[in-house]
């Protein structure tokens, strides 16, 4: 009987071969493996830089609040940074002269046991309040 439309055989779906199918499968496994090791590579970099920066950190001493206003009333900004380091955030007034400075976890709060947040203002180039 001859065909009267290309509908009238079944199709043929081509399959991969096995040998196919397991190439492609153990491709996969392949670059999964190389996709895990080079995040964990990435991950033992990133440990191992955060270690590092860690160590070389030293802590910061903590004072008492009186200690701390002993410490930072009357001095400069080049004074207090040789003292205390950068503030944790500043602002300036219009001509560059500090206006306020923020240090973060110096002087202990004693209402709650640890370490507060110090506010510097400054007038005329020194500090001249701590609040807290």
């Amino acid at each position: 009987m001859p065909r009267q439309s290309v509908y009238d055989h079944p199709r043929r779906v081509k399959t991969p071969s096995n040998g196919k199918l397991a190439g492609l499968i153990g491709l996969g496994f392949l670059c999964t493996a190389i996709a895990i090791s080079g995040l964990s590579y990435a991950y033992s970099k990133i440990e191992s830089a955060i270690a590092k920066k860690a160590e070389s950190k030293s802590v910061a001493k903590v004072y008492t609040r009186e200690e701390f206003r002993a410490l930072v009333l009357g001095k400069t900004p080049k004074e207090l940074i040789e003292l205390l380091g950068q503030p944790f955030y500043h602002t300036d007034y219009p001509t560059g002269e500090p206006e306020l400075w923020v240090y973060g976890e110096r002087a202990m709060n004693p209402n709650i046991g640890k370490p507060g947040t110090a506010y510097i203002d400054f007038e005329d180039g020194k500090a001249v309040r701590v609040r807290w």
